[in-house]
C-alpha cells in the first residue's frame, strides 16, 4: 500500500488469501487511491466476486505462466 500511494500502479496480480488481508480487499484499497486494475488468484472458483471487488479477471492455481502472460496482456489491452 506503500508503494501506491507514491508510484503508478497498472496491474495488481494477488492471490486471495494473503496473510494480512484478502487480495479483494487489497485491490479495493488500491484503487481507492488509483484506477488499478487486477488479476486474483485462487483454488477457488469464486465467480463474479472478483469483478464486484474491481478486479479484471480471475485465475485458479495451480498457475500456468504461459496462459497468465496472456491474460496480463488481456487485461493491459481493455479499457475497463
Amino acid at each position: 500500500m506503500e508503494i501506491a500511494k507514491t508510484e503508478r500502479i497498472d496491474l495488481v496480480i494477488a492471490d486471495l488469501g494473503l496473510p494480512d488481508r484478502s487480495g479483494l480487499s487489497l485491490l479495493a484499497e488500491i484503487r481507492k487511491a488509483q484506477p488499478a486494475k487486477g488479476i486474483v488468484l485462487s483454488v477457488y472458483d469464486i465467480g463474479n466476486d472478483t469483478h464486484d471487488a474491481g478486479y479484471s479477471a480471475h485465475m485458479l492455481k495451480p498457475i500456468e505462466f504461459p496462459r497468465l502472460s496472456d491474460l496480463i496482456v488481456q487485461v493491459l489491452k481493455n479499457d475497463k
